[in-house]
């Protein structure tokens, strides 16, 4: 049983054939799109919220549609087998499997071969995510640091847009990057598999992370900190098949919520100034005034 979201009775923008049921595929990633904590009651696209969520409801709302979240079945965003065949969200496209694909997914000149984007939706930035216990007496401030030290391990998502710049850049301390952490780091499937290892090495573990999700990591876990500058600026886009007709009304309607600052109020309420952690840390300063 599938949760549509239907409506109707707006007078802004619509496809051509409004009233079509869009398959969108997407990945469970905090804060992006998560089931919800009573999601076994609930059906279709009530099971999740999330940034996306709201951000394909504002589009909705825009376009008269209607549209189905399906999660990808590989839980992967977009690379290319041994053969040469694009898996993930990018091939499920490609496939017809799905009409369009949301996430946290960035746009590369590889994947711009083989699908068409939307406009961007969201900058970000390569940084470095760790943890620095008191009683460890090596610090790392820099990517150099990192890079030439030989104690802390670091990785990033296996066969991501992250590993592909390293991999691929002419710079060489980002190709020492990834020869290091490809021959002796430690790479992971997703971002939380990273996060947790980070939490869990006790300062012995990096991870190289695009710098929405560290932000997002950092306001839930205190012990967590950024190092660095971000690297590489690169955007989000939503992926539609190659030459698709509704990208032109897509890109018409991101540009009306961002103007309206609708897409800015969606980032605050996901990525707020006030997150566990930092209210964790107000809490415990103003206590420690009456000392």
């Amino acid at each position: 049983k599938l949760f549509l979201l239907a409506l109707a009775g707006l007078t802004c923008l619509n496809f051509a054939d409004a009233g079509k049921v869009f398959k969108i595929t997407a990945v469970l990633h905090k804060p992006w799109l998560m089931l919800k904590e009573d999601s076994s009651n609930r059906s279709g696209n009530d099971r999740y919220e999330g940034y996306l969520v709201d951000l394909l409801d504002q589009l909705a709302q825009k376009l008269h549609v209607n549209y189905e979240l399906q999660l990808q079945t590989d839980g992967r965003y977009g690379m290319k087998d041994e053969s040469g065949e694009w898996q993930g969200m990018i091939g499920s496209v490609m496939r017809g499997d799905a009409d369009l694909a949301v996430g946290d997914i960035t746009i590369t000149a590889e994947r711009e071969k083989a699908v068409d984007f939307s406009l961007p939706f969201m900058q970000t930035g390569i940084t470095i995510l760790y943890t620095q216990p008191s009683w460890k007496l090596q610090t790392i401030t820099s990517l150099e640091d990192l890079v030439n030290q030989d104690r802390i391990k670091f990785g990033c998502v296996r066969g991501g847009a992250t590993e592909r710049f390293f991999k691929n850049s002419p710079n060489p301390v980002y190709n020492k990057v990834w020869e290091k952490m490809t021959s002796s780091g430690i790479m992971t499937n997703n971002n939380a598999e990273g996060i947790e290892r980070v939490m869990e090495s006790a300062g012995d573990y990096a991870y190289l992370i695009e710098s929405t999700s560290a932000d997002w990591a950092i306001s839930q876990y205190c012990d967590l900190v950024k190092i660095g500058e971000d690297i590489n600026v690169r955007n989000y886009g939503i992926v539609v098949p190659m030459g698709s007709e509704y990208r032109k009304k897509l890109n018409i309607a991101m540009l009306e919520l961002m103007e309206s600052g609708v897409v800015s109020e969606i980032k605050q309420k996901w990525w707020p100034k006030h997150g566990k952690c930092n209210q964790v840390m107000s809490f415990l300063q103003s206590f420690s005034e009456f000392f």
